[in-house]
C-alpha cells in the first residue's frame, strides 16, 4: 500500500495478520517509512509515499536590504527563492500600494531546482520598472505549494529616484528700462537637491540660480532664455546619474518708435512740397504717424504729406509725431511717443 502524508503529521496504518489485527501508529518524516505490527515483525516493504512538505519560507535574495534605490523607468531585477518543499512550489509577487496588496505579473523567469529525496525549490526573477508614483511602495514575494498558508518574504521598500521637472514658463513682455525677473517653476525630483543654470541664445551670459533679475532691460535683451535644472541620483555602488530638465521662454522687450533725420525745406510759392517723416519702428511695430503745424489746427495722418500749390501762409513749423501702444505682461499699458519738427520756408 501507499499513503500520502504531510511532514510532521501523524498517520495511522492498519496491519492485518492471521488471527490478529493491530493498530500501527507512525510519525512520518521526509522519507519512505516501514513499520511493524504488534507481533514485532518488521515490514520494510510497506511504503509510505514521500511526505508532503509545505513551503516554510520565501526569501528575496536580490536586491539585499530593506530599502532598494532605483531610477525611474529603468528595469530592475528582483529574485525570490523558496525553501525546499513537496509538491512543486510556486512564487507570487506583490506590490503593496496604499495599503492594498496588488499581484505583479511581470515575471521574466521561473526555475525549479530539485534536491534530496525529491524536494524542490522555486526561484523567480521579477523584472520591473517603476515611476515616481511608486516611491515608498513595498514589494514582497510569497511561496506556496497548496499546503498550509503562503510563506511571505521580507518587504523591500522602493526609493525611486527621478529628475526634476519644469513647468511651462510663460513668455514675458516688458517695457524697455524696467526690471524683469525670470523664474524657473520647478517640481523637485528625488533627491530634491537641485542645481540651476539659465542661458540665453545670443550670447554667453549665465545665471546660476532658480530666479534672476535683469535691471534696466533693453531691446538687446530680447531673445529666448533657457532654464536647466539638474539633480544627481546616486544608486547602489555609488553609481551616479544626472537627472535633467529644461524649458525655454521668450523675453520680448517693448520700446518706442523713433524718427530719423528730417531736414528743413525751402520752396517757391505755388509749387508742391513733400513732408516725409522717416519712421523707425519700435516694438510693437504698429505705429501711428500724425503731422501738425503750429499756426493752425490742421492735421495730416501718415508718414508722407504732400502740400500742393503752397503759399507764403504755409511758412511755419511742422511737427511729425509717431507713437505705438505697449502692453506689458500683467496688462500695464504705455504709449511710446516721439516727435520731430521741421521748418517750411516758402519763397516769394
Amino acid at each position: 500500500m501507499t499513503v500520502d502524508v504531510v511532514e510532521n503529521s501523524s498517520v495511522v496504518l492498519t496491519c492485518s495478520l492471521t488471527g490478529n489485527v493491530s493498530a500501527w501508529n507512525l510519525h512520518a518524516n521526509q522519507a519512505s517509512l516501514s513499520g511493524s505490527c504488534d507481533d514485532g515483525v518488521v515490514y520494510p516493504k510497506t511504503p509510505i509515499n514521500l511526505a508532503k512538505v509545505p513551503v516554510e519560507n520565501a526569501e528575496i535574495t536580490s536586491p539585499s536590504g530593506n530599502i532598494v534605490t532605483l531610477v525611474e523607468n529603468y528595469y530592475n531585477v528582483f529574485i525570490c527563492v523558496t525553501s525546499y518543499s513537496r509538491p512543486t512550489p510556486f512564487v507570487k509577487w506583490f506590490m503593496r500600494l496604499e495599503g492594498k496588496n496588488i499581484e505583479i505579473n511581470q515575471i521574466s523567469s521561473f526555475v525549479v531546482t530539485s534536491g534530496d529525496k525529491g524536494f524542490q525549490s522555486a526561484r523567480s526573477q521579477l523584472n520591473i520598472s517603476v515611476n515616481r508614483e511608486k516611491l515608498g511602495t513595498e514589494i514582497f514575494c510569497n511561496g506556496f505549494n497548496g499546503l498550509g498558508t503562503e510563506a511571505m518574504s521580507r518587504t523591500v521598500t522602493l526609493n525611486v529616484l527621478y529628475p526634476p521637472s519644469i513647468n511651462a514658463i510663460p513668455d514675458k513682455r516688458v517695457i524697455e528700462g524696467s526690471d524683469v525677473e525670470l523664474t524657473c517653476p520647478i517640481t523637485y525630483g528625488n533627491p530634491a537637491a537641485t542645481s540651476f543654470i539659465w542661458t540665453r541664445e545670443l550670447d554667453d551670459k549665465r545665471w546660476y540660480k532658480e530666479s534672476f533679475t535683469i535691471h534696466n532691460v533693453s531691446r538687446n535683451d530680447s531673445m529666448n532664455y533657457t532654464c536647466v535644472a539638474n539633480n544627481t541620483m546616486v544608486m547602489k555602488g555609488n553609481i551616479r546619474q544626472i537627472g535633467s530638465a529644461s524649458r525655454n521662454t521668450q523675453l520680448m522687450v517693448l520700446y518706442s518708435p523713433d524718427i530719423g533725420k528730417i531736414d528743413n525745406i525751402s520752396s517757391e510759392e505755388g509749387k508742391s512740397v513733400e513732408l516725409s517723416c522717416p519712421v523707425i519702428n519700435g516694438n510693437p511695430n504698429k505705429t501711428s504717424v500724425l503731422w501738425t503745424r503750429t499756426k493752425d489746427e490742421l492735421l495730416w495722418f501718415g508718414a508722407v504729406v504732400t502740400l500742393k500749390n503752397i503759399s507764403r501762409t504755409d511758412s511755419t513749423t511742422y511737427t511729425c509725431r509717431v507713437n505705438n501702444t505697449m502692453i506689458s505682461t500683467g496688462g500695464f499699458i504705455a504709449e511710446g511717443i516721439i516727435s520731430k519738427t521741421i521748418e517750411l520756408n516758402v519763397l516769394y
